[in-house]
């Protein structure tokens, strides 16, 4: 059998996102810097310490998730720790025509669940309606997959498609 390689997690897979909250401190910081220098006393001296710990908060919680993710899934993935199931796509189940919650699928039991609308996520996660891969019952599969404990769901790592 022959299979066409569809999507490969890439050995960074770093989410654009993260970086948001960082941007958002330094933008919230360097406000807070302009209104001391200026010694202007209103409520944003109050407020902006609070933002500021906030982004801060939300910042390392970014890097911690990072660090995490890159340790216990992509690491062990490009070391060759996973599992890997093939076989016939069962149970698919597309994302709900209102575009809210997940879309799922079987093979030999094995359950794969995912979002693109889920941003603490690392993994193939193109649903049907989107062009994705996996769009009905009967596609035949190799999966390479690890569980990822914090959000209690396989992720897959690389997906390939069975060629006939």
């Amino acid at each position: 059998m022959e299979y066409t390689t569809v999507y490969e997690i890439s050995a960074t897979a770093f989410p654009v996102y993260y970086i948001i909250p960082f941007v958002l401190l330094l933008v919230f910081a360097f406000l807070f810097y302009k209104l001391i220098k200026l010694k202007i006393k209103n409520s944003l001296c109050v407020i902006l310490p609070l933002v500021i710990a906030l982004m801060s908060f939300l910042s390392i919680a970014c890097v911690y998730d990072y660090i995490d993710t890159q340790n216990n899934i992509i690491k062990p993935y490009f070391d060759g720790e996973y599992k890997t199931v093939s076989g016939v796509v069962e149970n698919f189940k597309p994302l709900p025509s209102k575009g809210n919650g997940t879309e799922s699928f079987e093979v030999k039991g094995i359950e794969f669940e995912y979002s693109k609308s889920s941003i603490a996520y690392v993994g193939y996660n193109t649903e049907a309606s989107d062009g994705g891969y996996i769009y009905e019952n009967g596609q035949k599969v190799r999966i390479r997959y690890a569980y990822d404990k914090v959000y209690d769901r396989n992720l897959i790592l690389k997906l390939e498609i069975i060629n006939e």
